[in-house]
């Protein structure tokens, strides 16, 4: 399912993900399966997907490519989040200066 594609409410999501209000931006989760609602602020009916929830929860080490882009956290400390192309490298983290484990949160 590509990002940047558009629902209206009622329709049946196909994918997990984030998803944007095209009426206000108002930005939400919604589960594969679940109906997409009216805008709970400000009553729009079209919702377009800017992230796939995919595969997230899967660590990578610090060291290896990553096999999908999306945004991680450090499994270390917690307090780092960074956007990672698929091939890229997974580095040290900045905040804690270590090697670690990067677990996905979102695909992009």
């Amino acid at each position: 399912m590509p990002v940047f594609s558009r629902f209206r409410t009622g329709d049946v999501n196909p994918e997990s993900g984030l998803f944007l209000c095209t009426g206000c931006g108002e930005i939400i989760p919604l589960s594969k399966g679940e109906r997409f609602p009216p805008c709970a602020d400000c009553g729009s009916t079209t919702w377009m997907m800017v992230a796939l929830a995919g595969e997230a929860g899967r660590k990578y080490q610090t060291g290896t490519r990553s096999p999908v882009s999306g945004l991680f956290i450090c499994t270390n400390c917690w307090g780092q989040i960074i956007p990672i192309a698929r091939d890229e490298v997974f580095p040290p983290c900045a905040s804690c200066k270590e090697g670690t484990d990067w677990q996905l949160i979102v695909s992009a």
